[in-house]
Order: C-alpha cells, then structure tokens, then sequence
C-alpha cells in the first residue's frame, strides 16, 4: 500500500512540475513576441526634393537614381518633390502671376502635370512613380508631356484624363504657384537640388548608398545593397 502511495505522489509531482515548466515557456515565448511587437521601424528620414520637368540632369536623376530609392526605401522616408526649378514669376496688378520657365511653356506645363500628378493619385509613393515615369530618360522629346502622362497612365491603370485636366486648369495654376512659393523657401537656383532632414546634401555617384548611411542600424533593404552593382546598372 505505501508503495502504491509513493509512485502515486511521485507521478503527481512529476506532471506538476512538467505543468508549470510548460507555463514558464509560454510566458517567456509570448513575453518574446510582445517585445518582437513593440520594434519599430526607425523615424522616416525626410527627403526633399527640387527639380524641373524638362532639365536633362533632373532626368538623369530620375532614371539613374530616384526610381530605385522610390521603390527600395519608400517605408523608410518621407519623400516631398517639387516640380518647379527655374522659374521667373512675374505678380501682375491683378493678383495674378505670370511665370517663365528655364525651358519654354511646354515645361511650365510639365511641372503642372507633375504637380496635378501629386496631388490626384492619393497613393504618395504611386504618384512619385507616375511623375518618374514621366521624366524617364525613354520617353520621347523630352518627356512630361501629354503623350508620356497617357502612355504612363496606360502602364499604371491611371485615367491621364483627370490630370491633364487639372494641369489646363485653375487648379493646375494654383499647384503651380504652390510649389513656386515652396521653392522660393530655400531660394533654389540649379536642380535638382536634395535636402535631407533639412539639410542641404552634394549628391554622389551613389545616392541610394548615402541614403543608407543616415540609418544607424541598417535597415533591410540596404542590407544586401551592393553599389558596384548599381554602377553597373546605370552604366548600360
């Protein structure tokens, strides 16, 4: 009887012990994943961005660089452009302005586009790609025109209707003059011209590689980024 007793506690004890060695690790395992949940992504680093539809070293920058920072690092910044550059302004008596820009009409129209652009497509990185493929280096004459809004439009299910509209308009004017006052702000002659976190930055051979530099801990996609392999790319 004593023995039966004993092998009873003994099994008692046992599956106690393997209870509460169960409970341990599941409050260690939900405890690692409630830290897991609480890692954040770090800050947004801020990228401000000056160019001009029509300025063939804007659209260097596009095809060459911006492109593949938009599309690699677009959860990692907070990217605002400015489709304006060289412009003379002119304020009439009548409230209204008048503007010159560094290559003609037709860019003054461009940056319209761009700015339309912007403000139609409500997702910011899609409007970003929509105005990079308008620059791109591909595109006929010399791009951000209404034949390259249609054909990028076509390419990305986007209506080009609604934004060559706006960019005829009063609202295209007002967008216009927007990023005009904006510029005016950093006195910006010469594009493309990049701030980064409020500062001014030289750009490089290598843009996106400098970007990751700003990341303390590196974030995933610079972790593999290899700019022999984008020197190589831009060199085709």
């Amino acid at each position: 009887m004593e023995t039966i007793i004993y092998l009873f506690l003994v099994h008692y004890f046992t599956i106690r012990a393997l209870a509460e060695t169960n409970e341990i690790t599941e409050k260690n395992e939900t405890k690692l994943f409630d830290e897991n949940a609480d890692i954040e992504k770090p800050p947004k680093l801020n990228i401000k961005y000056y160019y001009e539809s029509h300025c063939p070293y804007c659209r260097n920058f596009e095809t060459d660089h911006f492109k593949q920072i938009i599309e690699k690092l677009h959860d990692y910044l907070d990217i605002q452009t400015y489709p304006y550059g060289n412009v003379n302004r002119l304020h009439l008596p009548n409230n209204t302005f008048e503007y010159a820009c560094q290559h003609g009409p037709e860019e003054c129209y461009g940056n319209k586009l761009h700015a339309c652009a912007l403000d139609v497509i409500k997702n910011h990185t899609a409007a970003l790609l929509f105005n990079n493929c308008l620059m791109d280096i591909s595109q006929e004459n010399k791009g951000s025109d209404d034949k390259a809004a249609d054909k990028c439009a076509s390419n990305m299910g986007y209506d080009s209707n609604v934004i060559k509209e706006c960019a005829l308009g009063e609202k295209g004017s007002e967008l216009f003059n927007y990023y005009g006052e904006e510029t005016s702000k950093h006195k910006i002659r010469g594009v493309p011209k990049i701030w980064i976190n409020g500062s001014k930055y030289e750009r490089s051979h290598d843009v996106m590689g400098d970007i990751c530099k700003y990341f303390l801990n590196p974030i995933p996609p610079c972790e593999n980024y290899d700019s022999t392999k984008n020197d190589e790319e831009n060199d085709k």
